[in-house]
């Protein structure tokens, strides 16, 4: 069975990077296990098309992906989204049904990784891996509430701790550092 520490933020905050940097832990991205899921039903032709699938198409990929990181053994870091905006609209991307999928009693906690919103514009424009949107910073303003919103209240349903992580630019070994100390706390 596994202990699962789900790590969110909004795109360019940098928590893939964070992650990145870890030694010892079993790191899961769920848009790439939903892309491979994607890329088998012909459905996209990269990572970044997901996003505009239809709804109903979107929730079985997520679903097939948190189906397949419940199978996993050990501490499994789950690096995902808590919101998906489109043109204005939010979804969730860690609907209660997939965290379910997971195991509550599975999930020791969420991490939110932010980055004040000059730097995260800054992070998307310079990312030329990932076809991103160019993004008015009240957007960005408005996905950091949303995800938090969301966060903040899985946290107090499940009883459990969200951890905020603020990785400034020019600050990433302080933000791994906190990052490495929230897990230490987590599973000691």
């Amino acid at each position: 069975m596994a202990q699962i520490v789900v790590i969110a933020g909004s795109p360019g905050a940098g928590k893939t990077t964070l992650l990145e940097s870890l030694k010892g832990y079993k790191i899961v991205n769920v848009g790439t296990i939903m892309f491979k899921h994607a890329l088998s039903m012909r459905s996209v032709k990269d990572r970044d098309e997901i996003r505009y699938l239809s709804n109903g198409l979107v929730d079985q990929l997520r679903l097939a992906a948190f189906k397949e990181i419940s199978k996993m053994k050990g501490i499994v870091l789950v690096d995902t989204h808590a919101s998906v905006e489109r043109n204005g609209k939010f979804v969730p991307g860690t609907p209660r049904n997939a965290l379910e999928t997971l195991g509550l009693r599975n999930i020791k906690a969420f991490i939110y990784i932010d980055a004040p919103t000059k730097d995260i514009l800054e992070r998307r424009l310079k990312d030329k891996k990932r076809k991103r949107e160019i993004e008015k910073a009240e957007i960005i303003d408005a996905q950091r509430v949303v995800n938090l919103s969301i966060l903040s209240a899985y946290s107090a349903d499940l009883n459990i701790p969200l951890y905020i992580i603020i990785n400034k630019q020019g600050k990433l070994e302080e933000s791994k550092a906190n990052l490495k100390a929230y897990l230490n706390e987590i599973f000691s």
